[in-house]
């Protein structure tokens, strides 16, 4: 048990240390120190400045860097178990390694670990597939500034029993590839984070992704690798997402502030997403019923698919933008009208598709196609539909009975308006589905309107035939067109009677 000397260490020298050996004096390393078997090396109060190679590998050794002590990396610093409870700075040219299988604890709020411009911080640098996870147990604070690179490939974990814990602060460049927990603490990203792992926020843990910040969920290319953001609290993106991973959401905990981008291009499982920002998918959004779903004040856009799961979902357009290029499959609720901030828009353009037997509250403006039910179904806008020239109503019959407007038990679809609807045009499609065929006297309300209807679909004017359709004679029967059926405004198609 000695303290280590001499110092200081020369360029191309050695020094071994053994069980019980200390610094307490301020140590310059610009050679190797190096521990020699098993046992702990502790640093009691001095400063190791380190600008060789400190290394410390052994599985039966450790180091012990206590209250008011400091250790300074501007070489290679390599360890298997260090317990620091003081200040350990990362500098311009330096590495530090946590040996795979090894653990790093960052011991209560005496711990800071600065990661500094132009410096290395890898946790299990060695760490193989099959092989033992590094262990990072962040009780104090990590802060990884600008220019500075953070790799995990173990286990990064911010958890101490059930109290507040320790903070990562990152302005550099944070690539996990492993496993983070931010668990009862607060991770903030100023800088870059690639996620190719795994990242849990959860047990009251909150990440802030801020203005100018970059979050990259990435999936990893190694085989059956699966990479994802796992949001369980509160989580705040005032800067940009892009997510080519998987994001999981369960709670009403994300929240997408102004000026907040999501560039979704993989898949977002959701039951609470509040975005007062922008959203675009690209990809596969589904709304959980559990939850709240979104709630909109920001704009919203989607060119993939967007989900709305079942009549618990709800996507509220609180004063906000819903447009959608791709295809929406609504079974619960898109609400135009509840918010507090005021009505919401939602634009069905050229090209889209709203499906589902689900409802929408407020005005659709619709340049694309829809297709109430799922072979067959309804569905209802409780509000105004303006049917544009461009746009397309799909009409699949596969029976006679409505089952009185149930849009789930019906035998053909319908799509039933509160408001008025007003036709300017665009196609209707009309299929038979499921083996049915067509008898005379037969009627179907495809279109039941509590408001005003105004114009008729392009080349059908009122009694003109929709097209010529299998029968129950065997020759094909006419289905015809009527805008004044119903109560006399709704849309009914009905083949002719024998008599």
């Amino acid at each position: 048990m000695a303290q280590i000397y001499p110092n200081p260490n020369k360029v191309g020298s050695t020094i071994s240390f053994t069980d019980g050996d200390f610094n307490s004096a301020n140590f310059d390393n610009h050679g190797t120190l190096i521990n020699n078997g098993s046992g702990t090396f502790t640093n009691k109060s001095g400063i190791i400045s380190n600008t060789g190679k400190f290394s410390s590998i052994d599985m039966n050794s450790g180091i012990t860097n206590k209250s008011g002590a400091t250790i300074s990396n501007s070489g290679h610093f390599k360890f298997y178990a260090l317990d620091n409870y003081s200040i350990i700075n990362n500098n311009s040219g330096g590495t530090i390694s946590l040996y795979g299988g090894g653990s790093l604890i960052c011991q209560l709020d005496q711990c800071v670990i600065n990661n500094n411009s132009g410096a290395t911080f890898t946790i299990a640098e060695d760490w193989v597939a099959g092989g033992d996870h590094g262990e990072f147990d962040i009780n104090g604070i990590l802060n990884n500034n600008l220019g500075g690179t953070f790799n995990n490939n173990g286990n990064v974990s911010t958890e101490r029993g059930d109290t507040a814990a320790g903070v990562i602060n990152n302005n550099g460049t944070f690539n996990n590839n492993a496993r983070l927990y931010n668990y009862y603490s607060t991770l903030t990203n100023n800088g870059i984070v690639n996620n190719k792992g795994i990242v849990e926020n959860d047990m009251n843990g909150k990440f802030v992704n801020n203005s100018g910040a970059t979050l990259n969920n990435i999936q990893s290319a190694q085989s059956g690798a699966y990479s994802a953001l796992n949001v369980k609290s509160s989580f705040e993106n005032s800067g940009t997402i892009n997510n080519n991973a998987t994001i999981n959401i369960n709670g009403a905990g994300f929240v997408s502030k102004a000026g907040g981008l999501l560039n979704n291009h993989a898949f977002i499982y959701s039951d609470g997403i509040e975005n007062a920002g922008t959203i675009f998918n690209y990809a596969t959004i589904n709304i959980n019923g559990a939850g709240k779903g979104i709630t909109n004040v920001g704009f919203l856009s989607n060119t993939g698919n967007l989900t709305n799961k079942d009549i618990n979902s709800r996507i509220l357009i609180n004063a906000g933008s819903l447009i959608n290029k791709g295809t929406i499959t609504n079974n619960g609720l898109i609400d135009l009208l509840s918010g507090s901030s005021g009505p919401g828009s939602f634009s069905n353009e050229k090209g889209a598709l709203l499906t589902g037997t689900g409802s929408t509250y407020g005005h659709i403006d619709n340049d694309g196609t829809i297709n109430g039910g799922q072979s067959a179904g309804g569905y209802l806008i409780d509000g105004n539909l303006m049917h544009n020239a461009g746009g397309n109503k799909i009409i699949e019959l596969g029976g006679r009975d409505d089952a009185e407007r149930d849009r789930i038990n019906t035998e053909h679809d319908f799509v039933d308006i509160t408001g008025d609807l007003i036709l300017d045009g665009g196609s209707l499609d009309v299929s038979l589905i499921d083996g049915f065929k067509l008898s005379a006297g037969d009627s179907f309300v495809i279109a039941k309107v509590d408001g005003d209807l105004s114009g008729e679909y392009d080349g059908l004017n009122e009694g003109d035939s929709v097209g010529r359709f299998k029968s129950d004679k065997g020759s094909p029967r006419d289905l015809f067109i009527t805008y004044q059926g119903g109560d006399g405004n709704d849309i009914e198609l009905y083949t002719k009677s024998l008599f």
